[in-house]
């Protein structure tokens, strides 16, 4: 699958995937595999998050490759 091929589909089905779910690291999860399925040729997906206040990365979401 490509993003920009199927840019509508994808779209719906991140939207599907935190419909619902109020939990950020679930979302975050979920949009990190999906992301890596329509990215077939990176070895890996990721978020990375900031805590603004002590400037230092907190959590980091990542689905690899199989």
């Amino acid at each position: 699958m490509n993003i920009v091929e199927n840019k509508q589909l994808f779209i719906s089905q991140a939207a599907a995937l935190v419909s619902g779910e109020d939990n950020l690291v679930t979302n975050l999860s979920n949009l990190s595999a999906l992301y890596k399925e329509y990215l077939p040729n990176t070895n890996w997906v990721g978020f990375y998050l900031l805590d603004e206040i002590n400037n230092n990365l907190v959590f980091r979401t990542i689905s690899r490759e199989k």
